[in-house]
């Protein structure tokens, strides 16, 4: 069985969409849970199920395509807060987001 790569990922700085990991909640999060969800914001938070990582889940729009994307909740947040009053994608850039995810670890 593997592990999440929560804490490989959130090591990175996430300053626009190009850091963001796309397809992370597959490709990082184990089993991930929603917590809150913003159709406003068209955001929602999830929390990996292996390790309560909480990350912003957002999507990327080239027009053609989207792409869903994910980024750390900033620490010591209340992660329902956070999304109904702070939150905001990340900057949009162009070449979209292209973060690669860090491989799952098998565990120790």
């Amino acid at each position: 069985m593997t592990t999440c790569g929560c804490e490989a990922a959130s090591q990175r700085t996430f300053t626009s969409v190009r850091d963001g990991i796309p397809w992370g909640r597959t490709s990082v999060l184990r089993d991930p849970v929603e917590v809150a969800r913003s159709e406003e914001k068209g955001m929602m938070v999830l929390r990996c199920r292996s390790c309560g990582t909480e990350w912003a889940e957002a999507c990327w729009s080239s027009g053609h395509m989207e792409v869903y994307y994910v980024f750390p909740v900033p620490g010591g947040e209340d992660p329902v807060l956070w999304l109904t009053e702070r939150a905001e994608p990340l900057e949009w850039d162009a070449s979209g987001p292209n973060g690669s995810a860090p491989s799952r670890t098998e565990p120790g």
